[in-house]
């Protein structure tokens, strides 16, 4: 979004978040950024899953 467009963005939709100091504004970020998604939670199942599965076919060779 340009500059002038998210300025003026901040001002009619969450106009009471203006006063606040950039900390605050790059902390919303980093917490929205880190938050939980569908793609990483099934990543990560699919990731143990691939584990699992693989521990049991070395566990039938053994």
């Amino acid at each position: 979004m340009k500059p002038s467009k998210l300025q003026d963005h901040l001002r009619r939709c969450h106009h009471d978040k203006t006063e606040k100091d950039l900390k605050y504004l790059q902390t919303l970020k980093d917490k929205f950024q880190k938050r939980p998604t569908l793609d990483r939670m099934f990543a990560s199942t699919s990731q143990e899953m691939m584990m699992v599965c693989g521990r049991l076919t070395i566990s039938r060779y053994l």
